[in-house]
């Protein structure tokens, strides 16, 4: 066995050094395990596109137009996402919906476009692609793509979503967190 990895979340940033601090260098014995284990605290690295990547990935295609929607960067392509999550109040449905998907990222700016692929039955048909819309633990998810008319909204968007988490509060006050991929 080489390691074992555990992750955890700090309530803000400022706290990172201490915890790591504490943590590296540390011994832990668990159940299971004959060894005593060395602990290697680190940070983890956001797997996230930068300004520069997708600046970069536009510019250099010899095939696209920037003045036109959807081959300059303006397009946010979300993965893992709880339908529940996105599911018109009342509807009785547990699939998205465009329009709260669109309310909910609207605040960054304005939309010129959102697609939902699993609620289109000929995509699959289309493509003969299957879609990935479970995730381990059995809870239904799924894919989005978000297009912003300017290139200010798709901007703020991805500053705000980089290295965070999307948080629904429910109406008994509980809250859950999903990765943004």
């Amino acid at each position: 066995m080489d390691f074992i990895r555990f992750e955890g979340e700090v309530e803000n940033k400022s706290l990172v050094k201490s915890f790591l601090a504490c943590l590296d260098g540390k011994t832990i014995k668990l159940s299971g395990f004959s060894d005593i284990l060395k602990v290697r605290a680190a940070e983890y690295k956001i797997d996230f596109p930068t300004r520069h990547d997708w600046d970069s990935f536009f510019r250099d295609a010899k095939d696209m137009n920037e003045t036109l929607p959807g081959e300059r960067p303006d397009t946010i392509h979300l993965e893992g996402l709880p339908c529940k999550w996105f599911a018109a109040k009342d509807s009785g449905s547990e699939k998205p919906s465009e329009e709260v998907l669109t309310k909910v990222f609207q605040k960054f700016g304005e939309i010129r476009n959102v697609d939902i692929p699993m609620l289109d039955p000929y995509r699959e048909e289309m493509t003969g692609r299957n879609f990935h819309t479970f995730s381990f633990g059995g809870h239904l998810n799924f894919e989005a793509y978000v297009q912003y008319r300017e290139y200010a909204g798709f901007i703020k968007a991805m500053n705000a979503l980089r290295g965070m988490k999307l948080m629904f509060k429910g109406e008994d006050g509980k809250a859950v967190a999903c990765n943004i991929k």
